[in-house]
């Protein structure tokens, strides 16, 4: 019994590999560029303070050039009022960016997860995302009781858009595989949530707390204006009314080093990296990493071959020759983890892919198959062929009937082959299956009744 099947022939990211650690030569070459980057900017407001204390006209501002300001920069740290000024704002922008993210992150992840919030929440979000956070400022006043709580207000709205929107996006990168390993696992929604989402959230998470911190800084000045007497806003406020402005210039200095610093370690990456590190477990087994320590599944392996197979540029005909013993079709099945290989096939695979004893003894067991795909399948291609049975079965299953009567087709006492037929319509692809034909047995069955469901005459 056979079956030919002929469909038309309807083209993955790499993962990329870690950067390598620079050379020396690199880095220092990296160094001169910043620090040429520093003085030009040095050199510009060098010139521009010289201008100004040039002109009679600006002469009262010659506090803005870099001698006065670095001078009066130094008496306020020596004196303690860079940080009395200081404290009183990073306590504000601590309070508006958590309470940005105890927002932003779970709506992130509900707009990212349900296309319904998504397509609802659209217009509004983005209708709120272009009001100036300032133009708030009269509601704050009459919502919060103390200007303190306004100002904490003002930076939250400010900082939620990018956190929330970022989250968003980054829960919709995520490889839905793994949540099928996750299910498969038998794992629970907040173990999904701890273990998958929020390490793979992570980097476009604090991306957006990145963009957030930034906007905050940006808002912080204006919005510490509002009758606060505290703060760095308000030291620019006074500074400017008392006209001096070497201390104007030297607050303006403290906001840029202080927001230079936090989105500079954001912006390496170095905590997402850390993060993210737990959910690339599940993509992926170090061979470096003593086989002792952790303990390898099939899931793992397939995830671990795959890696191999990208990195080393093979083709499944490569590797199907190498390995051999068997049609491509059951190779290719072993290395995805639905089949399993002969010792002699896993000792071939083990030496072609450098896999340690136990990795090769996995391949070498029957897996659990059909295990991570959806049903209904999610893959455009897979989906093909499940449309296809959702619409002939009934016809194959009719004429199979009628020729050998009552029974089923087998799939494992089966052949099957998958071929490129060429056509001027464009290439075809041609697939031939042929699988013992089982009758039922008709168990009980008494005088001239038939014991199997073969085609009576």
């Amino acid at each position: 019994m056979s079956i030919e099947l002929t469909l038309d022939d309807s083209g993955a990211r790499l993962p990329n590999s870690d950067s390598a650690t620079k050379s020396f030569p690199a880095a220092a070459r990296s160094g001169a560029f910043v620090l040429i980057g520093v003085a030009a900017l040095f050199a510009v407001w060098w010139i521009g303070g010289w201008l100004i204390a040039s002109s009679p006209a600006t002469a009262n501002f010659a506090g803005f050039a870099p001698v006065p300001t670095f001078a009066r920069l130094w008496r306020m740290l020596l004196t303690g009022e860079a940080i009395h000024m200081t404290l009183p704002s990073l306590g504000r922008i601590a309070a508006g960016l958590v309470w940005a993210i105890a927002v932003g992150v779970p709506c992130g992840i509900l707009i990212g997860r349900f296309q319904s919030v998504r397509e609802a929440c659209a217009v509004p979000f983005q209708f709120l995302r272009m009001i100036s956070p300032l133009a708030w400022m009269p509601i704050a006043i009459l919502a919060f009781s103390t200007w303190n709580g306004a100002i904490v207000f003002l930076i939250g709205v400010a900082a939620i858009w990018p956190i929330l929107f970022s989250t968003a996006h980054g829960f919709r990168r995520i490889d839905p595989a793994w949540f099928k390993v996750a299910r498969n696992l038998g794992a629970r929604p907040s173990h999904m949530l701890f273990t998958i989402i929020l390490p793979a959230i992570a980097q476009d998470s604090l991306a957006g707390i990145r963009l957030a911190v930034g906007v905050a800084w940006i808002v912080l000045v204006p919005a510490e204006f509002l009758g606060v007497t505290s703060g760095l806003g308000y030291a620019i406020n006074d500074a400017r009314d008392a006209l001096e402005y070497d201390r104007l210039a030297a607050t303006v200095l403290i906001i840029g080093f202080i927001g230079f610093g936090p989105t500079r370690e954001l912006d390496t990456g170095r905590l997402s990296d850390l993060l993210a590190g737990k959910s690339s477990s599940l993509r992926q087994t170090k061979s470096s990493e003593p086989s002792g320590r952790h303990k390898m599944n099939r899931i793992d392996l397939t995830e671990k071959l795959l890696d191999i197979k990208r990195e080393k540029g093979w083709t499944w005909k490569y590797i199907c020759e190498q390995i051999g013993g068997m049609s491509p079709i059951l190779v290719t099945g072993a290395i995805l983890g639905q089949m399993k290989l002969t010792k002699p096939q896993a000792a071939n695979a083990a030496k072609l892919f450098g896999l340690a004893k136990g990795e090769q003894a996995l391949l070498n067991e029957v897996p659990m198959r059909g295990t991570g795909t959806d049903m209904p399948p999610t893959d455009p291609l897979i989906y093909r062929f499940y449309e296809l049975i959702m619409v002939n079965g009934p016809a194959l299953k009719a004429l199979i009937e009628e020729e050998f009567g009552d029974g089923i087709m087998s799939a494992i006492d089966f052949d099957m082959d998958v071929t490129r037929q060429s056509d001027p319509k464009g290439d075809r692809v041609r697939i031939g299956m042929s699988g013992k034909f089982l009758p039922y047995k008709y168990y009980g069955a008494t005088g001239n009744n038939m014991a199997y469901g073969l085609k009576e005459d």
